[in-house]
């Protein structure tokens, strides 16, 4: 499974198409669940993605928007099998806050991830050393420890030059901060600034000289989906405080908020020797 094949993939488009026939064919959500007898939920669950849609209600919905060409049809049907299908993080919805557990299976699918972070760093960018330091601190279990360390190996798997357009933007106070002993501290450095080589990557460093800016009150992900990349996700965090949700309109107002952090920013570059010069002053190990 590619990272643009994923069972979200396959869902947002099966949403997508389900919508358009829907109005293509003139018909509301009411007055689809009435005359399939399905309750309204039924169909909003459907159509936003809270309810994966079965091949046998998919061929029902088809047939009351007028689509018979056996072709296309059967096209849909294989988006709705796929979308059915388990993911590597399926296995961990036990463990994980179920707004996490939305965030890892759509971080995975994304086209784009834009992250700021003011406190830790992203998931993303951690090595095992760094998670296993914040979990001691936090006071987690060894096995909440031993899954943590596994779920984020897991969604490091995207980092890759083929993988999604990422751009990080870190408080400076993450960066100087001792993130454990001195062999963590100097590892996690160089996986940042080995990180910030990739062609798909942009990590830039938000300084204390910035002052006051529209970061402040969250750390925030604005995730951009397949298959157009006009679909797109918000997820905030504070501490152990999780939200995500899909917006429409006020993306642009998170977009606006993450490139004005990107303008006070230092340049990826300045970035890149800011990271240079904290690994150098870093104790030998």
């Amino acid at each position: 499974m590619t990272q643009r094949d994923t069972p979200i993939v396959h869902q947002l488009r099966l949403r997508a198409e389900l919508r358009k026939l829907r109005e293509a064919a003139g018909v509301t959500q009411k007055q689809a669940a009435e005359r399939l007898e399905w309750s309204i939920s039924k169909m909003i669950r459907i159509e936003g993605g809270m309810s994966n849609v079965g091949v046998t209600d998919l061929r029902a919905l088809l047939a009351l928007y007028g689509v018979s060409d056996p072709q296309r049809v059967e096209k849909l049907a294989v988006m709705a099998r796929e979308s059915r299908k388990s993911a590597w993080w399926t296995k961990y919805r036990k463990f994980l806050d179920p707004q996490l557990f939305v965030l890892v299976g759509y971080e995975a699918s994304a086209t784009r991830i834009r992250q700021f972070q003011s406190q830790m760093l992203p998931g993303l960018l951690q090595t095992s050393g760094y998670v296993e330091a914040l979990a001691r601190h936090i006071r987690l279990s060894s096995e909440a420890v031993r899954l943590g360390v596994e779920i984020r190996e897991q969604r490091r798997r995207i980092m890759v030059e083929d993988g999604p357009e990422m751009h990080f933007v870190l408080d400076e106070a993450i960066v100087r901060r001792s993130f454990g002993d001195a062999v963590t501290t100097l590892r996690q450095l160089q996986r940042l600034h080995e990180v910030s080589a990739m062609s798909n990557v942009s990590l830039r460093i938000l300084p204390f000289s910035s002052g006051l800016h529209p970061g402040l009150q969250k750390s925030f992900t604005v995730l951009e989906m397949p298959p157009d990349g006009d679909h797109v996700l918000v997820f905030e965090e504070e501490f152990k405080d999780f939200a995500v949700r899909e917006v429409g309109a006020e993306a642009v107002e998170y977009l606006e908020r993450f490139e004005e952090i990107v303008r006070m920013s230092l340049k990826p570059e300045e970035s890149l020797k800011l990271l240079e010069d904290l690994i150098a002053q870093c104790p030998a190990v």
